[in-house]
């Protein structure tokens, strides 16, 4: 869900055989009716790939060029690509803009994620996964709320990341992941891998970024992350992501889960600049 502000908020589903679809609520419905449902994103669109979407995003629009709010949905596809559905009449109508080109990556382990720095400047992060050896984190930014994207970029190449976040405020991109220095993919680290909740960020609106640093000395995990979602019959004690986000102030605020036995017990953390 994303709201943009005076009574108008978004919600995105999966819906087969349909697509990803966002449906509208406004005042004075305050979220509770949804009248008015599109298909941002069709299953051709994906590419086929019968998968949810990244997060959602929402914003007024910039008068008199937008007729209505701006509405974006970040999603991957089952060619190894990154596309944006975006709207700026409020959700009635969406087109389709790549974000990152087809590849052999696969793109789907993780939720692609996208955030708002104002100004119509959008920050994009996403997970690689190649074959059963490596993992990356990639990046791309658009200027003009999401109708075109830069190359894409590699944040983060060494050990193995997942589930990446992104959080941006003026000319500040922030991106955390769970991180270890172990080579492999999330699924296929060694069983002693320790994974950390890690961070880094840009003050030149994406320009350049900072290297990884921990935000945590204390593991989050051990072993394999499983990223089959519903399929996973152990090690999804993480769940699905971890995230990141800016206060008033523009200080990155992070959130994440512990495990603390390595099968059910957990823990929420939580650290601030």
């Amino acid at each position: 869900m994303a709201s943009a502000g005076g009574g108008n908020v978004y919600h995105a589903t999966h819906q087969i055989p349909a697509g990803l679809v966002v449906s509208t609520s406004t005042a004075p419905n305050d979220a509770l009716v949804y009248l008015v449902s599109t298909v941002a994103a069709t299953p051709a669109d994906q590419t086929g790939c019968v998968c949810p979407s990244g997060n959602l995003i929402a914003e007024p629009g910039a008068a008199p060029i937008d007729p209505g709010d701006r509405v974006g949905l970040i999603y991957a596809t089952s060619t190894g690509g990154i596309k944006f559905a975006r709207s700026t009449d409020g959700a009635l109508t969406f087109t389709n803009v790549v974000v990152s080109p087809a590849s052999s990556a696969d793109t789907t382990p993780a939720f692609p994620v996208v955030a708002s720095a104002g100004n119509g400047s959008l920050h994009a992060v996403w997970l690689e996964v190649i074959g059963t050896k490596s993992s990356r984190i990639r990046y791309a930014r658009s200027a003009d709320w999401g109708a075109s994207w830069t190359k894409p970029a590699t944040l983060v190449s060494a050990g193995t990341s997942v589930y990446p976040w992104v959080a941006a405020g003026g000319s500040k991109v922030s991106v955390t992941a769970y991180h270890t220095t172990a080579a492999g993919t999330p699924d296929t680290v060694a069983e002693g891998s320790e994974w950390f909740e890690s961070y880094l960020e840009s003050t030149d609106g994406g320009g350049t970024f900072g290297t990884l640093a921990l935000v945590d000395s204390l593991p989050a995990k051990s072993g394999p992350i499983c990223t089959q979602g519903t399929n996973c019959s152990s090690d999804r004690e993480l769940l699905d992501f971890q995230s990141v986000t800016l206060d008033g102030a523009g200080r990155a605020n992070a959130t994440w889960t512990r495990s603390i036995d390595g099968a059910s017990d957990t823990e929420i953390r939580f650290a601030g600049q």
